[in-house]
Formats: structure tokens, sequence, C-alpha cells
């Protein structure tokens, strides 16, 4: 049951966090010099250089303000909540920073990496998305095949490529950090709408044609703190991505919500991850802490208590419902 404390604790962190983009700078505020994402490129690395929140902070500054430039030179108009820029990147920091970097400068639509060249097609058409950012030619999963020639079929868009190595760029172009992104946040936070459509996430799991969910910031932003709160997520914690960043659990009751704490954010493997894959990531590579994730990872936890008992474990794992569950290993 939520206390009445809590209550109050969450509006005022709402009223006091009107967009998505200043929930991520609370915990570059928090915790700066923190690690804010890691990367793994197989299950039993070690990872890539850490992103620290202040640094990711200023990649996302200078990606908010690419973005634009780029959406400007391809129309004439990007609406009221500005250009949407559509994402089918797999799970890597390009990804993180083209997502919430694009809600700052506009309006993001992550897409499900299953779907077909069609379905693709259409949401761009419907959303009149000015930017898809893509992995480069040759990648794996063919992402960046599945999709070519798109941007001659729909008028007005740009197809950009972003790389899927742990580092941030694109087109080719490393990103730097915005150092003066604190400046940017006040900037616009003065005429802050709430009620601004900041996402299109499609919806899935019908027969029928994926439609598009419109999110507000306010949507978003009271998402993620309720996870925020009831996971008790904190600066000290590693959490790992168990859910990718095109489903509405992995952007808000993981990312978004571990970001607003201070906490570091674990990335898996390109490839995603079964369950021993998951296993082996939660425990030999990242140390982790908690785990926001679907059902099925459930057994993984098991499998390691049983598996490493002396080893450091989880604490936290939440299933889609945000939960606080204990987890200690059995001597």
């Amino acid at each position: 049951m939520t206390r009445p404390d809590q209550t109050l604790h969450a509006a005022n962190l709402a009223f006091e966090h009107p967009r998505v983009i200043d929930l991520v700078a609370r915990g570059a505020m928090l915790n700066p010099d923190g690690t804010a994402l890691v990367h793994l490129n197989t299950p039993d690395d070690v990872g890539t250089a850490p992103i620290a929140h202040d640094r990711l902070m200023g990649l996302l500054s200078a990606a908010a303000g690419r973005f634009r430039v780029l959406a400007q030179n391809e129309n004439d108009g990007a609406g009221d909540s500005g250009p949407v820029v559509a994402i089918l990147v797999p799970s890597c920091p390009s990804l993180v920073v083209a997502l919430w970097a694009a809600m700052w400068a506009g309006v993001a639509m992550p897409l499900n990496l299953l779907f077909s060249r069609e379905a693709i097609a259409a949401q761009l058409a419907a959303s009149g998305a000015r930017l898809l950012i893509v992995p480069p030619a040759g990648a794996p999963a063919g992402l960046y095949e599945k999709v070519a020639g798109l941007d001659a079929e729909i008028p007005g868009l740009r197809i950009v490529t972003a790389t899927v190595d742990g580092t941030v760029a694109f087109d080719g172009e490393t990103l730097e950090p915005d150092p003066d992104w604190r400046s940017r946040l006040t900037e616009g936070r003065a005429s802050a709408d709430p009620d601004r459509v900041a996402a299109l996430y499609p919806t899935g799991g019908t027969t029928g044609a994926p439609k598009l969910a419109r999110l507000t910031e306010r949507n978003m932003v009271a998402s993620a703190i309720g996870s925020m709160l009831s996971i008790d997520y904190r600066a000290d914690d590693r959490v790992l991505a168990g859910l990718p960043l095109f489903h509405v659990g992995g952007a808000f009751v993981g990312c978004l919500a571990s970001f607003a704490a201070g906490a570091a954010m674990i990335i898996p493997t390109l490839a995603g991850f079964g369950i021993r894959r998951w296993w082996r990531a939660s425990g030999r590579s990242s140390n982790a802490t908690a785990s926001p994730s679907a059902p099925w990872c459930r057994p993984a936890w098991v499998l390691w208590r049983r598996c490493r008992p002396v080893a450091p474990i989880c604490r936290r794992c939440a299933s889609l419902a945000p939960v606080r569950r204990p987890v200690r290993p059995r001597c």
C-alpha cells in the first residue's frame, strides 16, 4: 500500500521535473561522476568504458541539437512537438542517447526490431517521421538492409546511421558531449508543457497492424517516478536491463527510473539474452543489484542462486509490476 508521504513525494517530484529530460538530469545532479551506462559486448565482458551521468547529459544535449538540425534540413516545419525521430537500433549506448535526446528535441518513436519492412514503412508514414536512426550497413541483424531505400519512398525522411559497438556516433561522426547542457536544460524549462506528446510507442500483440500510442511528458515522468520510488532505486544500484527500450517497461520502469535515481544502467549485449546468457551477464560481469524484467527471466535468478551461492547477487528484481524482492544466496 502506498503511504501518504510517498504520494506527496511523488507529486513534488513530478512538479519539479515536468519533462522527461528533467528527470534524466536529476540523476546527473545527484550523482554527476557516477556511472550512468555500461554496455556488455558479451555476457562475460567487463563492459565498455562507463559513461558518467554528467557526460550522458552532455551527449543528450549534443544529440538533441544534431537531430533538430538534421530534421530542419529535411522539412519546412516539424510541428508543435518537434520532429519525429524513429529509432531502429538494438540495445547499446547509441540507442539510449538517441531515445532520450529525441524526446528532448521532439518526439521519439522507438521501433520493434522484429517489425517487417512494410510495418516500419507504415509507422514512418503515419507518424510523419523525419529521421530514422539505424545501425550501419553490415551490422548484426541486418536492420540497415531491412530499411534501405525507405528514404526514397517516404517524403521528407532521412536515414541516419548509429554505431552499435559501445561508442556513440551518428553518420560516422563521434558525438562530443555539450559542456553547456545545464544552460540548454534551463532554456527550455520555462516554456515546458507537461502535456506535450514526446513519444510514440507502437503497440503489439495483436493480429492487426501496430498502432501508435501517444505518450506525453507527464505520462512518462509519472511512470518513471512511480517505478523509481516503488522499486527503491538508489544511486549505488547497478540495474541490469531486462527489457528492450522499445518496450515501455524497459524505457520507463528500467532506464528512465534508474537514471532519475542516479543509478547505473547495464545493457547486456546486442543480441539480447536468454535465460543462461542473462544469468551470466547478471552475475559474472555486472554485479547487478536490480533488474526490471519479464516474468520468464525469473528462472535465471533461481539458476544463479543454485550455481553461485557465494557470489554477489541481485537484491531486487522487478517483473513489469514494480516490486522490491530481496534475493539472498543459500549457503
